[in-house]
Parts: structure tokens; sequence; C-alpha cells
């Protein structure tokens, strides 16, 4: 009765500039929804977004291996060229159904045009099956993130509730001792770490949050949705 479909896209450009991007496809009894959107940071702007109903094809891998992904209505077109291999994981398995979390490009060369605006970036994309409602998970908490650099990447997804979940993944090699906390990834085995906190010598380029509020407000500006999922 329930399927969800999400692609979440990303690139981040060396001034700074950010961008995000959905794509999901989501079939629940006789509700049908396709929604595209896009989340546009620039240096010394404010940030904008925009979102779209109309049917748009999803992202898609060409021969070539490069993810493409067009949305006429939001005037956006890319590519995403992996730089590393993909990974999989079923996150969660039950009678109700699962979740599948698939890195399609874990580190990528990102080339982008949104509007007028073209962006040479590094960047990541991710595919997320559902076939249970998100609320059915048992998740209190979700603390999720990426880095990228020039000769490494790692992203980390950690589950806090009664269906507690953590991976870590570190240049394709699961990190099973790692820890995740607000403030750094840390990394036993291998002896390094991430910090995620504010370099005070990097001004404007420190650190930027690019939404806060209630979810539910951003999930009740889709027609149908208001009213049929659970407040909490």
């Amino acid at each position: 009765m329930f399927h969800l479909t999400k692609w979440y896209l990303d690139a981040v450009g060396e001034d700074g500039t950010a961008f995000i991007g959905y794509a999901a496809r989501l079939r629940w009894g006789s509700l049908r929804v396709r929604y595209c959107a896009t989340l546009l940071a620039q240096p010394g702007k404010s940030v904008s977004e925009m979102f779209t109903l109309r049917a748009s094809p999803d992202p898609l891998f060409d021969e070539g291996g490069v993810l493409r992904w067009s949305c006429r209505p939001l005037s956006l077109q890319g590519t995403w060229t992996p730089r590393c291999a993909s990974l999989r994981r079923n996150l969660f398995a039950s009678r109700g159904g699962d979740l599948v979390w698939e890195c399609t490009a874990p580190a990528a060369t990102v080339d982008l045009k949104v509007g007028s605006l073209q962006i040479t970036a590094s960047g990541y994309a991710e595919r997320l099956t559902m076939t249970l409602p998100p609320w059915d998970l048992g998740i209190d908490e979700l603390h999720w993130g990426r880095f990228i650099a020039d000769d490494a990447w790692i992203v980390w997804l950690d589950w806090r509730g009664s269906e507690a979940r953590r991976v870590v993944v570190w240049n394709g090699n699961e990190m099973r001792d790692a820890i995740v906390d607000e403030r750094r990834i840390s990394l036993p085995a291998e002896g390094g770490r991430l910090d995620l906190e504010l370099d005070e010598m990097a001004g404007d380029r420190g650190s930027r949050t690019l939404r806060e509020g209630p979810l539910f407000n951003i999930i009740a500006a889709v027609p149908g949705l208001k009213h049929a999922l659970p407040r909490w």
C-alpha cells in the first residue's frame, strides 16, 4: 500500500555555493504524487527554494555511468560523474516492508545548471526506496551526512530510537567501530576523525544552516499529504 522512491542529490562549489535537489515518487493507497524540489544557497544571498508537482523524469545513469538529472519545470539540468563505486544497504526489513539505501555516487564531480547559474562542484547522490511508512521505522533522531575531499570521502547514517542503526563508510570501507556525534565522526581503528565544528578562521565559509523548522511544514506543502500523515 505504501511505496516511496526518493532521490537526493547535492553539490558544493569552491566558493561555498550549495545545491540540494530532491526527486520523489509516492504511491500510498489511491494517492499518487510526483515531487521535485531544489534548494540553492549562494554566498551573501538568502536561500532560495522551489518545487513542482509536474511530471518529470527521475535521475538516470547513462551508458557511460554518468548520472543525469533534468527537470524542466525547475529549469534544472545536471550531471553527477561518480569518482568511486556505489554502495547499497538494506537498512530495515519487516513483514510490513523495508527500506533500501543506495549511495549511487558517494563522491562525484558535478556540472549543474540552475536557471542561468552554472555550477561546477563536488557532489553526492543517493536513492531511498521504502515500502513502509517512515513513522513505522522506530526512529527518534536521524543524523546523516557526507564529506568529500580530493582524495577521500566519508558518509554516515546514525538512527537513534527503538530500531538503532549506524553505518559509516570511509573510502568504500565500512567502519563498524565508528563513533558519531554532533561534533565529529571518530574512526578508532584508523586513528582518525572528521571534525564538524565551525572553524573560526573560516569566517563566512565556515558553517551555514540551510533550513530549520518543523518538518511537517515542508511536507504539508504537497497537496494530498497534509491530512493523510500523522502529525508526529
